[in-house]
């Protein structure tokens, strides 16, 4: 998953420390001391109004749980290291990402490395990284506590969401609070996500809660979502768990997001399930695609549905769509057909339409 576009990283940072008890860090003014407690420690922070600042701590990394950096800064370092990147805390970064498909996932330290920018009365950003992923402090003070429990970290961290989707932080850092405690290996993460994730919640922070669960959270957070999607009343909610769905590793979902194309009430919701399970399957869910334009009396599912056919990897729905645009009984999917294929780099799309342009 790719997040915050930025620019590259000029800095060059020192070695990596693969597992190490504090971060790799250049260009900070670190000290390092043991916790007196979390809570404790900010808000003796907060209370000297100085700033701005970093304080953070390292927890245990939940089994799974992706490789979190700035994959696409500093490419020379990358190279380097023949592996993981690095990330600025101040200024921009070229892009912050986190992964489940780069080599550092393979060599995982293990550990995750939790920060809070602190500046005047209260905490700004929230920021996590793998700890095999180097920092450049940007010459700011950097505290750095050890022993901090992972307990202790999640029950600062939910209070935190609390606070921003309450408003009263004046700051909007819940959904890296959320990312953060998600990627604890810490059972409780699931039971604060879900309450989070849970009717009642406010609309924005069931969303977020609900993605990171189904990103993080392994099997637990695939369950979890099937189950809360089988459930729900709120249709919107729905869309969005179609999605959440998708981007879990378990096999279990497309045959979930076929369910929810073949049976949910609202036409909306159906055309997201049948969009995500085409983008996430390509052709091994095609026939089922083509059946719901064919079966789904609602036009706009059918046009879903052929847009799905469209945002099949490698092009592998362009013969369905041009199968479509010739033959379907239906002017509208025709009409579906012909502008995805128009939108479409494949040869055969472009054949297709000179084709039927010259005759």
């Amino acid at each position: 998953m790719l997040r915050h576009g930025l620019v590259p990283l000029a800095v060059v940072f020192g070695l990596l420390a693969v597992a190490s008890a504090q971060p790799t860090v250049k260009d900070a003014r670190m000290d390092t001391h043991a916790s007196s407690g979390l809570e404790k420690e900010v808000q003796a922070l907060t209370a000297s109004r100085r700033g701005p600042e970093w304080l953070g701590y390292t927890v245990p990394l939940a089994p799974g749980a992706s490789f979190i950096c700035c994959l696409g800064s500093g490419s020379s370092f990358a190279k380097s290291m023949g592996c993981c990147s690095g990330c600025r805390l101040e200024g921009k970064n070229e892009v912050y990402t986190s992964s489940d498909r780069h080599p550092c996932q393979q060599r995982s330290s293990g550990q995750l490395n939790v920060l809070f920018r602190i500046e005047g009365e209260r905490i700004r950003k929230v920021r996590v990284f793998t700890a095999d992923c180097a920092l450049a402090g940007g010459g700011l003070p950097l505290h750095w506590l050890t022993g901090v429990p992972p307990a202790e970290s999640l029950r600062f961290l939910a209070s935190l969401v609390g606070s921003a989707s309450a408003g009263k932080s004046g700051e909007d850092f819940a959904d890296d609070a959320l990312w953060a405690i998600a990627a604890h290996d810490e059972p409780q993460a699931d039971v604060i996500l879900e309450r989070f994730a849970a009717p009642g919640q406010p609309y924005q922070l069931r969303e977020k809660a609900s993605f990171w669960i189904g990103q993080q959270r392994g099997r637990h957070g695939f369950e979890f979502v099937r189950d809360l999607l089988r459930r729900e009343q709120d249709s919107r909610m729905r869309e969005h768990l179609t999605f959440v769905l998708s981007e879990t590793n378990e096999a279990e979902a497309i045959p979930e997001l076929i369910r929810v194309a073949r049976t949910d009430p609202i036409a909306k919701v159906r055309g997201e399930a049948l969009h995500w399970m085409a983008q996430k399957a390509g052709k091994k869910v095609a026939g089922e695609v083509v059946e719901a334009i064919e079966r789904d009396p609602e036009t706009e599912v059918k046009k879903k549905a052929v847009f799905a056919l469209s945002e099949m990897p490698h092009n592998e729905g362009v013969p369905l769509l041009i199968q479509l645009a010739r033959t379907h009984k239906n002017p509208e999917v025709r009409k579906e057909a012909i502008l995805w294929l128009g939108e479409s780099d494949d040869p055969r799309a472009l054949a297709f339409l000179e084709d039927v342009l010259l005759h």
